[in-house]
């Protein structure tokens, strides 16, 4: 399968978890829906990761550049983070725990589970 066609496969994922989530009126993102959806099919084996697994790599490798448009906009509200910098950081400096701290615990879960496989 080509990388245009894996793209596509996981954009209709993604648009699925947008569409259940504006017809059921879930407070949770669609995309974040469409990223559950999408690991829940992954890990099920549902959708073997060959199918997208080379578009996959082609969105990790060019990460940053998706981040562009969100720091362009954040740049066009700078002046509001001059007067509350001190929350943003505190804001920041938890999220950046919690971040840390399940990553941790899913790559453990997750070298387990594997691990288990395997014998």
């Amino acid at each position: 399968m080509t990388a245009l066609k894996q793209l596509g496969l996981i954009l209709l994922i993604l648009w699925t978890g947008q569409t259940l989530q504006s017809v059921f009126g879930l407070s949770l993102p669609g995309n974040v829906l469409g990223m559950m959806i999408l690991l829940f099919l992954l890990m099920t084996g549902i959708l073997p990761l060959k199918l997208v697994e080379k578009a996959a790599n082609v969105l990790l490798t060019h990460l940053t550049f998706l981040f562009l448009p969100t720091i362009v906009g954040v740049l066009t509200v700078a002046h509001l983070l001059g007067e509350n910098l001190v929350l943003i950081l505190l804001i920041l400096g938890v999220a950046l725990v919690v971040v840390m701290v399940t990553t941790g615990l899913t790559v453990q879960w997750v070298l387990r589970r594997k691990e288990r496989e395997e014998n």
